[in-house]
């Protein structure tokens, strides 16, 4: 888990890593997730980007 609520999770045996940011929801009864994928990319691409600002 990092800043922002991002997750990074290592994918395709670990080829690949993909960047979700979750966001929780609440209404009367119900908690919502909602989760945006911020980044698909190469461990090379990954590390050319600033993860907590995507």
């Amino acid at each position: 888990m990092l800043k922002g609520s991002r997750v990074v999770f290592n994918i395709c045996g670990n080829k690949y890593r993909l960047v979700v940011k979750i966001n929780y929801k609440f209404k009367i009864n119900y908690k919502f997730k909602i989760i945006y994928i911020r980044f698909v990319g190469t461990h090379k691409e990954y590390d050319s980007i600033n993860v907590e600002e995507i």
